[in-house]
C-alpha cells in the first residue's frame, strides 16, 4: 500500500455542504466534514452489526497510523473481542486478560505470590510456566476450556506413567489449574 498517496489524496480532499466518507481500503475510511475536519474510522462487523470505529483525526494521526491501529483492532476483533469494551475497560483500569498467559501472569502476581508460602508460590509458578504456558499460553481465554487444561493434566499424567513415576505432579499441576480456573471466573470474566 502507498502511503504517501493515501496521505496526498487525504491532503487533497475538500469539505462539502455535507459530511462525507471516502474509502481508503482494507475497511479504512476518511470522513470529512462539512467545516474541513477530517477523520479516519474503521467500518467493520462486530457480532451482527456493521459498526464504525473511531481511529483519530487527521493529520495528528497519519495515514499509516491509522491503518495500523485499524490492523490491531481487526486482530481484537478476530479474537472475538469488541474493542469498543476493551476500550471502556482500559479506561476504567478493568481490562481482562485476552489469553491464557495474560490470565495467568495476572494470577501468578494477584493470588500465587500474594497468598501462598514461597516454596508453593514458586512451585504453582514453575508448574504453570512449564506444563501449561508452552502448550496453551496463546489461547484465547474466550475460547478456552476446562477439557483443554484436563487434557494438560492427561498428558503430565502419561509423561509421569511412562517415566514410571508416581503421579503425585499432575494432582499437583491439577490443584493449580483449580485455583486458576477459579481466579479466571471470578477476576478475569472468563469460565
Amino acid at each position: 500500500m502507498d502511503f504517501k498517496k493515501l496521505d496526498l489524496k487525504v491532503r487533497n480532499l475538500r469539505s462539502k455542504d455535507a459530511r462525507y466518507d471516502v474509502a481508503l481500503g482494507n475497511s479504512v475510511v476518511v470522513r470529512v466534514a462539512a467545516t474541513g475536519g477530517k477523520s479516519f474510522v474503521l467500518k467493520a462487523l462486530i457480532g451482527d452489526k456493521q459498526q464504525r470505529l473511531a481511529l483519530g483525526s487527521y493529520p495528528a494521526t497519519g495515514v499509516r497510523v491509522a491503518f495500523d491501529k485499524a490492523e490491531a483492532l481487526k486482530a481484537q476483533i478476530r479474537d472475538g473481542l469488541d474493542p469498543r469494551v476493551a476500550e471502556r475497560r482500559k479506561e476504567q483500569g478493568t481490562e481482562a486478560p485476552r489469553t491464557l498467559a495474560e490470565a495467568a501472569e495476572r494470577y501468578i502476581a494477584e493470588h500465587v505470590k500474594a497468598k501462598n508460602s514461597a516454596a508453593w508460590a514458586a512451585e504453582s509458578e514453575r508448574m504453570l510456566r512449564q506444563d501449561v504456558l508452552p502448550r496453551l499460553g496463546l489461547y484465547p481465554l474466550a475460547q478456552l476450556t476446562k477439557s483443554d487444561l484436563s487434557a494438560v493434566i492427561s498428558k503430565k499424567a502419561a509423561d509421569l506413567k511412562a517415566a514410571k513415576r508416581r503421579g503425585t505432579a499432575a494432582n499437583r499441576l491439577r490443584a493449580v489449574l483449580s485455583k486458576f480456573c477459579g481466579f479466571c471466573e471470578e477476576r478475569c470474566g472468563s469460565s
